[in-house]
Order: structure tokens, then sequence, then C-alpha cells
């Protein structure tokens, strides 16, 4: 993994080639096989899981690792459970306990949850609040969130953060209008063109990601919001072959 690339791309220093992270390809198991040559599936022991997926990432070459580094551990039952849907092979990730109805983002596909201007007296001023001692510490700060957010962009760079992560729906194009020279941002291929698209689809797709963000020196390639483990094999390698060659600066 060019850790060298991502770093030079959050501190906004432009790398020569559009760094990346994915999402959940990492136990496609069927997709780490085959890019990997290691034998493994859902079933097999964790050790074995995560070395073929850290070989995984090191062939696609992973320039950052999102991850929630804390899971939910921490706050024990004092948390939102809504579930989860299947992404991982086998469904090792589904879970249909669901004890409290609240959403952990911020917006749904639709938009706001609740009305703007609500957000814009109690959400935002307080994140600032929540993020003033990692940004005082020096630490970079991602925000991320599903569903869409375009109507709150404005509202969230004022917060302080460094940079964006996004699903398809949130206007990656505005961001990159606004704050391309200013922010890191990630995104935000449509996952369902990888699912269901032709090769010509999933070449536009990565064009388009690639015309809003290669000229800009913190955007990273990414499918939002994931590469679950129904993705076609075939579709997935070929778009990380498009993600190759367009990729070049």
């Amino acid at each position: 993994m060019s850790y060298k690339d991502g770093w030079a791309a959050i501190n906004l220093n432009m790398p020569d080639r559009v760094p990346r992270t994915e999402y959940s390809a990492a136990s496609h198991w069927e997709l780490v096989k085959t890019v990997t040559g290691i034998d493994v599936n859902s079933k097999s022991p964790g050790p074995e899981r995560v070395r073929a997926a850290n070989a995984f990432k090191r062939e696609w070459n992973y320039d950052l690792e999102w991850n929630i580094l804390i899971n939910n551990r921490e706050f024990g039952d004092v948390r939102t459970k809504m579930g989860h849907a299947t992404y991982a092979s086998g469904g090792t990730d589904y879970d249909n306990q669901i004890s409290c109805p609240f959403h952990d983002d911020i917006v749904w596909t639709e938009g706001a949850i609740f009305h703007p201007e609500w957000y814009r007296k109690y959400v935002f001023p307080n994140y600032k609040k929540y993020l003033a001692p990692l940004l005082e510490s020096g630490k970079k700060v991602l925000f991320t969130s599903d569903g869409c957010y375009t109507e709150f962009i404005d509202e969230i760079a004022a917060t302080g953060v460094h940079g964006f992560v996004m699903e398809p729906i949130t206007d990656m194009k505005y961001i990159a209008e606004k704050y391309g020279k200013t922010h890191v941002f990630v995104g935000n291929a449509d996952t369902r063109i990888l699912l269901n698209g032709t090769k010509e689809q999933i070449y536009n797709e990565v064009k388009r990601c690639m015309d809003i963000g290669k000229s800009c020196p913190g955007f990273f390639m990414a499918v939002g919001n994931h590469i679950p483990a129904n993705t076609p094999v075939e579709n997935a390698l070929y778009y990380n072959e498009v993600y190759k060659t367009l990729g070049r600066r």
C-alpha cells in the first residue's frame, strides 16, 4: 500500500497518481482469492482472512484505509443498534437485532432527516466543539456520512474538517469546484454500476469521478458506499483496471 501517495493527498500535495481506498472489497472473498491467489472464504480462520485481506489491499494499492477503529465496544449498550444488511461474503455481517431506530448518519438518501435549520442551530455548532480537540492536536479529520448531505457541505466545511467522504448521491462536483484545492475528498463511483452495469458503464462512471477530481490534490478514488460480495468479480477487476489507467496524472 502506498501510504506515501495517501499522505501526500491528505496534505494536499498532489501525487503522480490518483490515490484510492475501497470499502468491503477486502472481504469479498471470491475477489480476494482471484486477485491474491490465496484460497480463502468467509469460514477460513481469522488470521488467514486477515492475511488475505492485507494481501488484497497491497495488490489494489490502498492509499487510505477508512475504518471505525473503536467499532462499538467502548459504548456498550449506550449506542444506536439498527441492525445491518449483508455486505460480507457468507452474510457474516447480517444483524436483524434492532433496539434503537435512530440513524447514525446525518441524512437519508433523500437528504435531511430533520428540518435543515435544526442541524444549523444544534448539530453543526456542536460539531465544532467536538472536533476542536482533534483539530488542535493536529489530527486530520475526514467527515463521513451516508446519504445525500449536499445541502450541508458548506456548514460541514465550516466546522474545520479537512475533507469529505461521501456516497454517489452527494454532489462531489460541488465539493471539487468549491473545496477541491483546500480539502480532501473521497468518492464516489456508484456501486450499483459495478453490480449491474456493462463495461462501458463502469468505464464512464470511473471517468466521471476522474473528470471531477483528478485535478484536485486531495482527491481519492473509491466506490461508494461498498463493493459488496455479490459484485461480479469480473466487474470489480475491470473497474480496477480502468482506475489504474485513468488514475495516472
